[in-house]
């Protein structure tokens, strides 16, 4: 019996040169040892953030200092960050309770120091890590007001360490730091659930309930008299109607979960023919795609995420 090689196989191989970004006024930058140095530079589409606060957990922070740094940072970003209507302060005695009533209390005086909802507020935890106030100042923000918010635990502040945060939150308001060169040369179209916003493209996204033990996606398609109401004739509405050319797409790219091998051919196959019926582009099946691509993505915070700008109301 032959033994087995132990030499490892040579291949071809060649270094790809690392992506360029397109920052403001028309300024570019290659990273340096794998980063790109936000510092001097301005950002594509920076924010203006007018009623906004800075809550604070007990914790031990120079604050004055701290919004002096960072109002000085974002001009120099191009942010046009106002001065905090105010900053408010837990009440020393809350600290004994659990987690969810500080968040309760601190949202009692918000509401008693402000005049109206804020877009965004500024939350500094007293622990870096594992914070029990972290988990429900989040879903009280976000779920119950769909008010923007950033948490910080700062130890040490400097101008790094403020452009990193300014970044997060022009990003959460909508704002765009950067651009990938191609996407500054070339506009993104990706069907059905993007749209071209000139300069990056957009999600939109639909939810609808799925019928348990129910293969195939319902609602994509849901005729009605002589019109289709489901779910790709309204993106395909959003979509014809928001590009600049009124274009159509020219692929429908479907991620689903996964099928069963004995099923995977059926659901393509009335996938594409429903496509072929209603006149729209050829449906591709990505079959575990979401799956496969979860396993290379890191979520670093996932209820950054899933902030919103619309919730309940305030008062």
């Amino acid at each position: 019996m032959r033994s087995p090689d132990t030499t490892f196989t040579e291949v071809q191989g060649r270094v790809l040169e690392p992506p360029k970004l397109k920052f403001g006024n028309g300024g570019d930058l290659l990273p340096r040892g794998g980063r790109w140095n936000f510092n001097n530079k301005t950002l594509v589409d920076p924010k203006q953030i007018k009623c906004w606060a800075i809550v604070n957990f007990s914790a031990r922070c120079d604050i004055p200092h701290m919004c002096t740094d960072l109002l000085r940072c974002s001009g120099a970003k191009g942010m046009l960050l106002d001065d905090p209507y105010t900053v408010i302060q837990e009440n020393y005695q809350d600290r004994r309770f659990p987690a969810p009533v500080r968040v309760e209390k601190m949202f009692e005086a918000i509401k008693s120091a402000l005049p109206g909802p804020p877009v965004f507020l500024l939350c500094i935890l007293p622990e870096r890590k594992n914070s029990d106030i972290y988990g429900p100042w989040k879903r009280k923000c976000l779920v119950d007001f769909g008010i923007v918010t950033q948490c910080i635990a700062p130890t040490k502040i400097n101008d790094q360490y403020l452009t990193n945060l300014l970044l997060k939150i022009n990003a959460k308001m909508d704002g765009i730091n950067s651009l990938l060169f191609v996407e500054y040369l070339h506009s993104i179209n990706i069907v059905v659930l993007a749209r071209d916003s000139g300069m990056i493209f957009s999600i939109l996204a639909l939810v609808r309930a799925q019928s348990a033990r129910v293969e195939m996606i319902d609602g994509l398609f849901k005729p009605v008299a002589d019109k289709d109401e489901g779910m790709i004739r309204e993106l395909l509405d959003d979509y014809y109607t928001s590009t600049t050319r009124q274009l159509k797409p020219q692929d429908i790219i479907i991620f689903r979960d996964g099928v069963s091998e004995s099923q995977f051919n059926h659901k393509v196959l009335n996938y594409r023919g429903l496509s072929h019926d209603h006149g729209v582009a050829p449906i591709c099946y990505a079959h575990l795609a979401a799956q496969q691509m979860s396993q290379f993505v890191k979520y670093d915070d996932m209820s950054d995420a899933a902030s919103s700008h619309s919730g309940g109301a305030f008062w």
